[in-house]
């Protein structure tokens, strides 16, 4: 089924949900569709804030073609948890508050907001593991403060695929001098050792 979400602006987007999907699969099939939500709203159905994450779609009444809101909520609800760092490809740290319980795909979209990447163009990583946008913290082993390392398509990728090829691995001509210099130094120094 098809669900209307009506952002802070008023702006009209849809996600997919089932009728069985919880409201938490809701707000992450949001993100995913990139419907632009964070750690400081919450979702409202005819004036009811959707706080169970675990109950269903159904049970708070929704059907195809309905309406949800977002809307801002209280600061101190959402300010709850552990420091999230996650480094950028040029080395500055963004730090976040998050739960185990926070979609990866939420801190890309809170990381979208802070730094003007779009969630869909990150790549983070726990451990050296690739994060899965739908997979929570807690899944990657994060119940705590956390490093996590980000990459941006087209940036980081690119330049090691470069490398892997033998492009950009290096200066040729430095290569060529130590090819030629090291045998001469090595020739050298034996024939200083034997006398």
């Amino acid at each position: 089924m098809i669900i209307h979400v009506r952002d802070t602006d008023g702006i009209m987007s849809s996600a997919e949900a089932q009728p069985t999907d919880t409201i938490y699969m809701l707000w992450v099939n949001m993100m995913i569709k990139g419907i632009p939500v964070s750690e400081y709203w919450a979702l409202e159905f005819n004036g009811e804030r959707l706080r169970d994450s675990k109950a269903t779609v159904s049970s708070y009444g929704i059907r195809d073609g309905d309406c949800v809101d977002v809307r801002y909520t209280v600061v101190f609800e959402a300010m709850t948890g552990f420091y999230v760092n996650v480094v950028q490809p040029n080395g500055k740290v963004i730090r976040l508050v998050a739960a185990e319980a926070v979609p990866v795909i939420k801190i890309k979209h809170e990381l979208a907001r802070v730094t003007g990447v779009k969630a869909r163009k990150q790549q983070l990583k726990a451990g050296g593991e690739d994060m899965k946008d739908e997979k929570m913290l807690r899944d990657y082993g994060i119940t705590g403060d956390a490093v996590v390392w980000m990459e941006i398509e087209g940036e980081a990728g690119d330049r090691r695929e470069k490398r892997k090829e033998g492009e950009g691995a290096g200066n040729d001509s430095l290569k060529i001098v130590l090819f030629y210099v090291c045998p001469l130094v090595l020739f050298f120094l034996s024939l200083w050792l034997v006398n």
